[in-house]
C-alpha cells in the first residue's frame, strides 16, 4: 500500500447467531452477547470494512432481527432459501408469543419446545454454503464454532472468538453432561485458523490446550465497558432512590455483581462478610449481592443459612439490577467486591471501576489484567485476606479516594472502539497488508 493511501475495504462476513437468538429471547442475554453487538457495531461504523452478516444458527431470527428496527438494517444477510427462511421466521414469531406469556402453561411449553425443533430443522436445511462465501476474505465467528463451509473456501481467512475455557479446565462448576461447545471449538480449530483471545490469560490457556497453535497467530483484543452506560453517578437524590428501589438501608455498603454459582466464590465472600461485621469497625455496613441464581448455588445459600440473625439481616439480595440502575448502584458503594476463582475477562470489576469505585478482586486468571494496580488483589481462597482489604478501603478514606481516581485511569484505557481497531487490525495481518 501506498504511503498515505486509504486502506482497501476487506471483505468481511460476520456471524449474528448470538444477536438472533436474544432477539427471540431478550431476557436471556449475556455477555457475550454485548462483546457480539459491540464488535458488530465497531465493523459497521469502520471505512476499512465491507460487511456482511451470516447466522450459522437462526437464521430465520437473524433476518427478522435485522427487519426489525436494527441499527444494521442496512447490511446483507447470507441466507440461501428463502422457503426455509420463511419456516424459521414463522416459528420464531411463535415462541416470541409465548415467551412474552407471564406464566406459561403445559401446552404452552410444548408448544415452544415444537417451534423449537421447527426452527432448527429448517435452518438444517438452510446452510451456509460454500458459494454464498464465495469472493469474501475473512470469516469471524463470534461465539459458536466455525462451520465447515468456511474451511473449503479458498482465500478466506477464519477468525473464532475465545471467551475462556473455563468448561475444560474447570467443569466442576458447571451441570452439563458430555462435551460442552467451548471442548468442541477448541477442538476443530484448525493450525491455519486466527484466534481472537478476550484476555493474555485466555491465550495462555488455548496454547496450554493446543500447543501446535501458533501464538502469533491468536490476537490478544480486551473488552470495554459501556462508556455511556457505566458512569459517575453523583446525583445523591438517585442513589437514594436505587437505595430505596432494591432495599439497601442507610450507611454504607460493598457491593458484588454475579451469577450466584461456585466459580464466583461467593460462599467465602459471604463468611468474610461475617468476620468484617463481627469486628463492628464499619458500623452498619451492609453486603449487596446482585445477580440472578445460577446452577450449583446450594452453597451459597448454606452460607448465608449459617449466618448470626443480626449478620444476616445485613446482607442484601438484590437479585436482578435493571440496567439503567447498575452504574447508580456502583457509583453509591464504598467498594466493589469481586473474589471470582477464575474469569476470562472481568466486565463487572471494569464497570465499577469506570462509576469510580475502589475494586476488591481476586488475584487470579484474567482478572488482575482487568484491574491492574487500580485495586486491591487477593488470593480469592483466603477468606481473612479478603476480610482484610475491605476492611482497609472502608476504613481509610485517603486510600478510597486514591483508589477511585486509579479505578477510572485504569478503566480509561479500554474502550469499544480499541477493541474493534485491535479486531481490524488482526483482519489486515492475517491478509498480509
Amino acid at each position: 500500500m501506498n504511503p498515505g493511501a486509504s486502506p482497501r475495504r476487506m471483505r468481511v462476513v460476520y456471524d449474528i447467531s448470538e444477536l438472533a437468538w436474544a432477539h427471540l429471547y431478550p431476557g436471556a442475554t449475556t455477555g457475550i452477547h454485548r462483546v457480539v453487538l459491540e464488535v458488530a457495531r465497531g465493523l459497521h461504523a469502520s471505512p476499512e470494512c465491507d460487511l456482511s452478516f451470516c447466522a450459522t444458527s437462526s437464521a430465520g431470527q437473524a433476518l427478522e432481527y435485522l427487519r426489525k428496527g436494527s441499527e444494521f438494517s442496512d447490511i446483507p444477510l447470507l441466507d440461501a432459501s428463502e422457503d426455509e427462511r420463511r419456516l424459521s421466521r414463522r416459528a420464531g414469531r411463535g415462541i416470541a408469543r409465548i415467551n412474552r406469556m407471564q406464566s406459561p402453561g403445559t401446552a404452552a411449553k410444548v408448544a415452544r419446545r415444537a417451534l423449537m425443533a421447527v426452527t432448527r430443522l429448517a435452518e438444517s436445511r438452510a446452510p451456509l454454503t460454500p458459494a454464498l462465501l464465495a469472493g469474501l476474505e475473512v470469516f469471524h465467528a463470534p461465539f459458536a464454532p466455525l462451520p465447515e463451509s468456511a474451511r473449503t473456501v479458498r482465500g478466506l481467512r477464519r477468525f473464532q472468538t475465545v471467551y475462556d475455557l473455563i468448561p475444560m479446565l474447570h467443569p466442576e462448576y458447571f451441570a452439563f453432561t458430555g462435551q460442552h461447545q467451548v471442548a468442541r471449538m477448541v477442538r476443530e480449530l484448525h493450525a491455519d485458523d486466527w484466534v481472537l483471545a478476550i484476555s493474555e490469560c485466555t491465550k495462555q490457556d488455548l496454547l496450554a490446550a493446543r500447543p501446535d497453535l501458533s501464538p502469533e497467530r491468536i490476537v490478544v483484543t480486551p473488552l470495554a465497558a459501556d462508556r455511556e452506560r457505566f458512569r459517575v453517578v453523583d446525583d445523591g437524590a438517585r442513589i437514594q432512590r436505587v437505595r430505596a428501589r432494591y432495599g439497601i438501608r442507610e450507611g454504607p455498603y460493598l457491593l458484588s455483581l454475579n451469577t450466584l454459582e461456585p466459580r464466583k466464590n461467593l460462599d467465602r465472600l459471604i463468611r468474610a462478610f461475617r468476620q468484617l461485621a463481627m469486628q463492628e469497625r464499619v458500623p452498619g455496613l451492609q453486603l449487596v449481592l446482585v445477580g440472578r441464581v445460577g446452577l450449583k448455588s446450594e452453597r451459597i445459600f448454606e452460607a448465608l443459612a449459617l449466618l448470626e440473625p443480626d449478620i444476616r439481616c445485613r446482607i442484601v439480595q438484590a437479585g436482578y439490577v435493571a440496567d439503567d440502575d447498575l452504574a447508580t448502584m456502583y457509583s453509591g458503594a464504598t467498594a466493589f467486591v469481586y473474589p471470582s476463582l477464575y474469569e476470562g475477562f472481568g466486565l463487572p470489576p471494569l464497570e465499577a471501576m469506570q462509576c469510580g469505585v475502589p475494586v476488591v478482586a481476586s488475584s487470579t486468571s484474567a482478572i488482575p489484567e482487568v484491574v491492574g494496580d487500580a485495586g486491591l488483589l487477593v488470593a480469592p481462597t483466603d477468606e481473612e485476606a479478603l476480610a482484610q482489604a475491605m476492611l482497609t478501603v472502608c476504613t481509610d478514606d485517603g486510600l478510597r479516594q486514591r483508589m477511585g481516581a486509579a479505578s477510572l485511569a485504569r478503566a480509561a484505557q479500554f474502550s469499544w472502539e480499541r477493541c474493534a481497531r485491535q479486531t481490524l487490525d488482526a483482519y489486515r495481518t492475517a491478509l498480509g497488508q
